[in-house]
């Protein structure tokens, strides 16, 4: 398993992975828009950041960290997003990714880390909360302002 921030050329990759785990979660996926965002997120790096998960040459995954800020739990990272093909789940890989988002969290100077789960997810919630997150009996919701 190889991690490395996601460069131009992995665009494509990623954006066929985030389609097929936006199809397992029942989301909306709007293509031009997300390769919008992740150009964005590429560009501007005090936003946060994207890696690429890699199995050889192949893309196995990856992972969108995003920087923000809150009374609550101060500056922080929110894992938007963390996708592993399913061949590749089940090998130990999860641990290792959530252990590059800590070095990370810990350069940029957050307190917290807050990571997004699908309810319907239970091997995920699961691993999240094997990871040490806990769950908060909340409900996320989203007011879009524009695309």
């Amino acid at each position: 398993m190889q991690v490395r921030q996601v460069q131009t050329r992995d665009v494509p990759a990623v954006l066929a992975m985030m389609q097929t785990y936006y199809g397992f979660d029942g989301l909306d996926f709007d293509l031009a828009a997300a390769r919008r965002r992740l150009r964005l997120l590429l560009r501007q790096p005090t936003l946060g950041m994207a890696w690429i998960v890699r199995a050889g040459a192949e893309p196995a995954g990856y992972v969108f960290v995003v920087r923000g800020f809150g009374l609550e739990h101060g500056r922080n990272v929110l894992i938007d997003e963390c996708y592993l093909r399913p061949e590749y789940q089940g090998r130990g890989w999860g641990p290792r990714i959530v252990k590059r988002v800590l070095a990370y969290a810990r350069r940029v100077g957050a307190e917290s880390i807050h990571a997004q789960v699908e309810r319907h997810n239970r091997r995920a919630c699961g691993f999240w909360a094997h990871m040490g997150f806990r769950r908060y009996d909340r409900y996320a919701m989203v007011r879009m302002l524009r695309g």
